[in-house]
């Protein structure tokens, strides 16, 4: 399943960036598809979205370290890291144990100022994990694999 998000123009859905278009372009003329479809209302830019979740991938795929080598494992490190916590969802079990799930970085729970702020602290944690700079891991995101 692909994600692809549309802007409508003139009331025709038309593909929002690059990536999107060229995700678009996979599908053959005539093909029916069937799709899900949410507004984005928020301030929040799909564009520094989009990008945190890259960087998650480069990440990924630019380590052997078991604890860091899929987009899921790097963003929960990254929370980690910056203490991105639910505090107020932690969950007591009965061994005494205490569960503190991470914070989501949805349009809903993240406005825009908080996402800018986060999302650097996130940046820098990666950068670190990879021993470079913030500016050579924005610089080099097509890095992958």
């Amino acid at each position: 399943m692909k994600e692809i998000i549309f802007q409508k123009k003139n009331g025709n859905p038309v593909p929002f960036s690059e990536e999107d278009k060229a995700l678009w372009a996979e599908y053959k003329e005539n093909r029916l598809i069937s799709c899900k479809t949410t507004g984005i209302r928020k301030q929040r830019s799909y564009e520094q979205l989009k990008l945190i979740m890259k960087l998650f991938r480069v990440v990924a795929s630019n380590t052997d370290n078991v604890g860091w080598n899929t987009k899921e494992k790097v963003q929960l490190q990254a929370k980690l890291a910056i203490g991105y916590l639910d505090t107020n969802n932690a969950v007591v079990k009965p061994d005494g144990t205490v569960h503190i799930p991470t914070r989501s970085f949805s349009y809903k729970d993240l406005k825009h100022m908080e996402a800018c702020n986060v999302f650097d602290r996130v940046i820098e944690v990666l950068a670190k994990f990879l021993g470079i700079t913030v500016e050579e891991l924005i610089n080099n995101q097509d890095m992958e694999g």
